[in-house]
């Protein structure tokens, strides 16, 4: 299974959402996949203007000359996509959203009904396939923060003619970063990496991985009270 990663993080290692990605990657990687991260911050490439070039005048082709012209046929080639992003005011990264928007040369623009819903193809159709999945971290404590991103990408999913896979999650995920050594969240790390093995193997990743990588770490009031003293320590 070739997996190609939208890392869309601005810290990328440094950051919280690498906490999940990096384990979930070497368990998919373990099971035999062929990783090819995308780490955004590094690539050079524009906003999308919407005028459809790469869909009229030159087919499948962005008049922009920049890096996206080598990450669309990693992306057309690959068999699962990791969209991996922090939650940035309640949605992905701008790191992120820059390659998502990218995608349109992949697509044609003639529409097609799929399920009685207005869709555009895939240019070449026998690489209309695959898997979307979903890893995020965010700084806030209750996991339905995560409820528009999901939305987001279950819906980016469908239009790309591909199948929304899971999400792995991490709320409080600063929380997390200051347990990284410690015994008592090996088990949010082990979730991560067996979701990776099991992905590869079966095509899913069970509720309790899931459940295991997003389960509480601290009650809310600690985390609050934590939070703003770390802020307020910040401001003197």
């Amino acid at each position: 299974m070739k997996v190609a990663v939208i890392n869309g993080s601005p810290k990328l290692d440094k950051g919280n959402t690498s906490l999940i990605l990096n384990p979930f990657l070497k368990g998919l990687e373990s099971s035999g996949c062929e990783i090819n991260n995308i780490e955004v911050v590094k690539r050079k490439i524009s906003p999308c203007n919407g005028d459809f070039i790469c869909c009229t005048k030159t087919p499948g082709k962005c008049f922009k000359n920049d890096d996206m012209s080598q990450i669309l046929p990693i992306l057309e080639d690959s068999d699962l996509w990791v969209i991996s992003t922090p939650l940035y005011c309640d949605g992905v990264t701008a790191y992120t959203k820059i390659v998502l928007d990218r995608i349109v040369p992949l697509l044609s623009p003639l529409f097609e009904l799929r399920d009685g819903h207005c869709r555009h193809p895939w240019r070449n159709k026998e690489k209309q396939k695959g898997n979307v999945i979903l890893v995020s971290s965010c700084g806030h404590w209750e996991l339905d923060n995560f409820d528009p991103i999901i939305q987001h990408i279950k819906a980016f999913s469908l239009n790309a003619g591909k199948k929304f896979a899971g999400s792995l999650l991490r709320p409080h995920a600063s929380v997390l970063k200051q347990m990284r050594n410690d015994e008592n969240a090996a088990d949010i790390f082990d979730a991560a990496y067996k979701a990776g093995i099991e992905f590869c193997n079966t095509g899913d990743i069970s509720g309790d991985l899931c459940n295991t990588v997003s389960r509480e770490l601290v009650s809310q009031d600690i985390y609050i009270n934590s939070a703003n003293s770390f802020f307020e320590q910040l401001s003197l």
